[in-house]
C-alpha cells in the first residue's frame, strides 16, 4: 500500500454536520412561509414572488433531501471501514497469536 488511510472520526464528523445542516434546513423560512398575492398589491409582481417562493422552496427540498443523503452515506462508509479494519485486526490476531 501507499499510505492510504481513512480518518472514521472525520467521516463521523463530516456526517454529523451534514445532519445537523439536514434539521436546520427543515425550519428554514422558504418552507414556512408564503406571501398571498393580495399582500403584495399589484399582479405582476405577486407572480413574480410567488415563482421566486417556488424556485427557492424546491432548492432548499433539494438540498434538504441531498444532506440527508449525503451524511447517511458519509455515516454508511465510516461503519464499512471500521469493520473491515476489525476484520483485518482480527486477520492478524489469529495469524500472530
Amino acid at each position: 500500500m501507499t499510505g492510504f488511510s481513512v480518518e472514521r472520526d472525520a467521516l463521523e464528523r463530516a456526517a454529523n454536520e451534514l445532519h445537523s445542516i439536514h434539521h436546520e434546513l427543515a425550519g428554514t423560512v422558504n418552507l414556512r412561509y408564503e406571501m398571498e398575492p393580495a399582500q403584495v398589491g399589484h399582479a405582476e409582481l405577486a407572480t413574480a414572488i410567488a415563482d421566486f417562493q417556488q424556485g427557492s422552496r424546491h432548492a432548499t427540498l433539494c438540498l434538504f433531501a441531498d444532506t440527508e443523503a449525503a451524511a447517511d452515506r458519509l455515516a454508511l462508509n465510516a461503519d464499512n471501514y471500521w469493520h473491515a479494519q476489525q476484520q483485518i485486526e482480527d486477520v492478524f490476531k489469529g495469524h500472530i497469536g
